[in-house]
């Protein structure tokens, strides 16, 4: 709470990584824009002045905010030096009030885009799966698994042996590793479980209920086979009726899936979701 002629000033540093990447990146295509939202302001207006701090100097840009006003607009900042906001290190917002002026909070934005923040990079070796489907578990890793990957040499097709479908893996995201893991079973001769355009969600002891999948898809029965490996191009896939269990806890060597009762009728892409 501020009384007549005083001062406020909040400073807002960012760290830099171990590599010497700057944690926060307010570049944006060639645009270097902050937002400051005020989440409460009364009394008397006040002038706002903001100073961003970077490894090349010192930019400094001023506005007024009005009484009651909730969200400033997007402040136009022209980098020190020419150069763009790539190596902030701290943010300074002081606010002057001739009055009255309470600020409940601040937030202090960039711009959408933050190359720095949200750079890809990959963080483990190929895994060799197609991660159709993925779930965080409660133990800190990841488990992913896909399908027949459109190998028809990998799924019934009316004239194909069935084989199994190995697919299921385990990212641990403390080391990076990828494990592997074994993926559902069901009896010799049964339509094997592929797990393509199934659906899940979590149970409340931490397992993942994993429901329907891919049967089969279409073939047709010309050689060469012009729509192979095209599931739409003759009809809609047929549903799987089968309904698994994933244990992240199961014993080593274990198989962490356990097939629980069948549905009624087959499902393709699913959708799961816990109820109260």
């Amino acid at each position: 709470m501020l009384g007549a002629d005083q001062q406020a000033r909040l400073q807002v540093s960012y760290r830099i990584t171990a590599n010497g990447t700057p944690a926060l990146n307010l570049h944006d295509g060639g645009a270097d824009r902050l937002r400051i939202a005020v989440s409460h302001l009364a009394g008397n207006g006040a002038d706002v002045k903001v100073t961003i701090t970077t490894a090349v100097g010192v930019s400094v840009a001023t506005a007024r905010a009005h009484t009651r006003l909730t969200d400033f607009r997007f402040l136009d900042f022209t980098g020190p030096g020419g150069q763009d906001f790539t190596h902030t290190s701290h943010i300074i917002v002081e606010f002057t009030s001739n009055g009255s002026l309470a600020v409940d909070s601040i937030e202090v934005r960039g711009p959408f885009r933050l190359p720095q923040l949200m750079r890809w990079d990959p963080r483990t070796e190929e895994s060799g799966k197609l991660a159709v489907h993925a779930a965080l578990l409660h133990t800190g890793q990841i488990v992913f698994f896909s399908g027949d990957e459109h190998d028809p040499g990998r799924h019934f097709l009316g004239r194909t042996v069935p084989k199994h479908i190995d697919s299921t893996r385990i990212y641990d995201c403390s080391s990076g590793a990828v494990l592997a893991m074994a993926s559902p079973q069901v009896p010799p001769g049964s339509t094997p479980p592929d797990l393509f355009c199934c659906g899940h969600a979590f149970l409340p002891n931490g397992r993942l209920l994993v429901a329907g999948g891919t049967e089969s898809w279409a073939l047709r029965q010309e050689d060469p086979d012009p729509d192979l490996g095209h599931h739409h191009k003759n009809q809609h896939f047929t549903g799987l009726r089968y309904t698994w269990v994933f244990d992240p806890e199961a014993p080593f060597g274990a198989n962490p899936w356990t097939r629980v009762a069948d549905m009624k009728d087959g499902r393709w892409y699913p959708t799961l979701r816990a109820v109260p």
